[in-house]
């Protein structure tokens, strides 16, 4: 996929069923710009579930594969239907050259100036700073500085009251697994899922 069409939030789904998966799809079609869903590796069945949901809505969504940090997991994914895929950590070179022949986006993960410059230099097309909520308001800033305008996805405890000062404190993107409920997780309320969605995007 073409990076511009990458929307600025991606939502992380970690561990659920495809059922709740499904339903965070849906309300998610309802917001205006909240496009990206991130499938993690924990997920029930997991390669099953990104090919179902790749298929149904493909037309709507960019579904993306997380927390990938073999070549075996990457080949999966895609072979499902992901656009993009994520690492908690320096991505694999050779995962990147793969998902590159494949026209499938890569956002590594990083923490140091030097993790960062490595896996921008290796290919990857967003640098994910993770965990962003360890760290001062300022150093996606601060990091930009000497190493240029490199596109940082800022993860870790991003929520409603943070996502639009990391905005505009140098992130260009947002990950973030707490968007909805506990409440409306577990009792997979699509009603309720809608107006979390809702919510979290009239802050940014």
């Amino acid at each position: 996929m073409d990076i511009k069409d990458f929307s600025q939030v991606t939502v992380i789904l970690r561990g659920y069923s495809y059922e709740v998966v499904r339903n965070i799809c849906f309300a998610l079609k309802e917001t205006e710009s909240i496009r990206n869903v991130e499938i993690t590796m924990n997920t029930p069945n997991v390669f099953e579930t990104i090919q179902k949901i790749s298929e149904e809505f493909k037309a709507d969504l960019n579904i993306g594969a997380g927390t990938v940090t073999t070549l075996d997991e990457a080949k999966k994914s895609i072979e499902g239907g992901a656009q993009f895929l994520l690492a908690p950590t320096v991505m694999d070179k050779a995962i990147m050259d793969f998902a590159k022949g494949h026209g499938v986006l890569t956002i590594s993960g990083a923490y140091t100036p030097t993790e960062v410059f490595t896996a921008y230099q290796n290919g990857s097309d967003i640098i994910k700073i993770f965990p962003i909520n360890s760290l001062a308001l300022s150093y996606i800033k601060s990091i930009k500085a000497p190493l240029g305008n490199i596109p940082i996805m800022a993860v870790g405890g991003v929520n409603r009251e943070n996502a639009k000062a990391l905005l505009s404190h140098g992130a260009d993107y947002l990950g973030v697994g707490g968007m909805f409920s506990k409440s409306a997780l577990e009792s997979n309320c699509l009603a309720t899922m809608i107006n979390e969605g809702k919510a979290f995007e009239k802050e940014l």
